[in-house]
C-alpha cells in the first residue's frame, strides 16, 4: 500500500496562466501531512513517488522541466536536465511525465521525444529510447514489475498516441497508435 499520496494544486496567477505549483505530501499510515506545500516553481502536472517513500518527483511546465525532491523534508534533491521545448509544441502543462522505476530509476518522458532513465539523487542518464517526439508527453505507465512501459503522447493532438515498450530490450512492442 501505498505510504504517501502527493498533491498538486494549481495556483493561478492574475492572466490565468499557471507559473508554479503547490507539492504537499502525505504520509497514509500515519494520517498527517508529511511536509507541504512546498513551491514547484513551474505548472507540475506529473507526480511519482519511489517505492520507499523518500523521493518525490514532480514533471512538467512549459519547458517540460523536473525537480525531485526529498520524500520527508520537501528539500529539492535534483534537477533533471530538459531536454527544452520543441518550435512545433502546441501544449504548455502535460510536457514532461515521470514515474519511477521499481530498480528506483527515475523514468523521464518528454515533447522532445527521447525516454530518459536517470539516477533520481543527481540526473545522471544510464539509459534512454529514442522515441518519436510528443509520443511521451502525456504519461507515463509502468508494469508492477518494471518490464513494460506504457507511454501516451499528443502527436495526435485530438486523442493520445500509445506506445507500448518491452524494458528488456527498450523496443516497441505495440505503437504508436491512437
Amino acid at each position: 500500500a501505498a505510504l504517501l499520496d502527493a498533491v498538486v494544486d494549481q495556483q493561478l496567477d492574475d492572466d490565468q496562466l499557471v507559473d508554479h505549483s503547490l507539492l504537499t505530501v502525505w504520509d497514509l499510515e500515519q494520517g498527517e501531512r508529511r511536509y507541504g506545500p512546498v513551491d514547484v516553481p513551474f505548472d507540475a502536472r506529473s507526480v511519482s513517488i519511489n517505492d520507499d517513500g523518500s523521493l518525490v518527483a514532480v514533471g512538467g511546465g512549459a519547458e517540460g522541466e523536473t525537480h525531485v525532491y526529498d520524500g520527508v523534508t520537501g528539500e529539492r534533491r535534483a534537477e533533471i536536465d530538459s531536454l527544452g521545448r520543441p518550435e512545433d509544441a502546441f501544449y504548455c502543462c502535460n510536457t514532461q511525465p515521470v514515474v519511477f522505476h521499481p530498480d528506483g530509476t527515475l523514468v523521464v518522458g518528454s515533447m522532445a521525444g527521447p525516454i530518459r532513465f536517470v539516477d533520481p539523487t543527481d540526473g545522471s542518464v544510464s539509459r534512454s529510447i529514442d522515441a518519436p517526439p510528443f509520443t511521451a508527453d502525456w504519461s507515463l505507465l509502468l508494469s508492477d514489475d518494471g518490464t513494460t512501459l506504457v507511454t501516451l503522447g499528443s502527436a495526435d493532438r485530438s486523442e493520445p498516441v500509445v506506445t507500448v515498450y518491452d524494458l528488456e530490450t527498450y523496443e516497441p512492442i505495440a505503437g504508436p497508435y491512437p
